[in-house]
């Protein structure tokens, strides 16, 4: 259990406006995480943690879930907040976030490394004071690698704020699927096997 999860993060911008936006793929698994899970408590906005909390039990044990309410660039707050109340390591921390660099329908799991631009994982780094922490990356695709004009020129911050295709959505969906089957896994630490599982295509 040395590498076991205790706090699973999904981030995302909060606002109905940004529900569906390529942006908040981590709240969309964690919601699905949130709802399969035997959940403990609903989701509740804890205003000391600056997010929307619950506990689910995952594998006969429990793991906290957090969706910052502070929006994308500060969800360092929140995370700080959350680890330092339940005195939790970033090791035993799981980020789950929107990932450029990987196409739509393609999910990895990773410690550590660079935000790679991703201004949430900016916001964590700097207030835990490290990146030494388990992130699943969501594939969205990069607005360059898109075969519609229209969405090549768009900026990567007005991508990221719109949503995706709908071709898109149901790859999305199907790589978070195939995440979630083998959460598990992530959580009792056995990050080997899972990576085996989830990055084969």
């Amino acid at each position: 259990m040395q590498n076991n999860i205790q706090l699973i993060i999904g981030l995302g911008n909060i606002g109905d406006v940004y529900a569906n936006t390529r942006h908040n793929a981590g709240w969309w698994m964690a919601d699905i995480i949130q709802q399969n899970f035997y959940a403990q408590t609903p989701w509740q906005n804890q205003t000391k943690m600056h997010g929307a909390a619950s506990k689910a039990m995952i594998k006969n044990q429990q793991v906290l879930l957090l969706k910052p309410n502070t929006y994308m660039n500060n969800s360092g707050v929140a995370a700080s907040s959350m680890c330092a109340f339940y005195k939790i390591p970033a090791s035993k921390i799981l980020v789950i976030h929107d990932e450029l660099d990987l196409p739509a329908g393609s999910i990895k799991l990773k410690l550590g490394g660079s935000a790679g631009g991703h201004n949430g994982l900016k916001s964590i780094d700097q207030h835990l004071g490290t990146n030494k922490y388990w992130r699943i990356r969501i594939g969205i695709n990069h607005p360059r690698n898109s075969k519609l004009p229209t969405i090549q020129n768009q900026s990567v911050s007005d991508y990221v704020l719109h949503v995706p295709s709908k071709e898109d959505i149901k790859l999305i969906h199907q790589s978070i699927q195939k995440a979630i089957e083998n959460i598990h896994l992530i959580i009792s630490g056995e990050m080997e096997k899972a990576m085996n599982i989830i990055h084969a295509v």
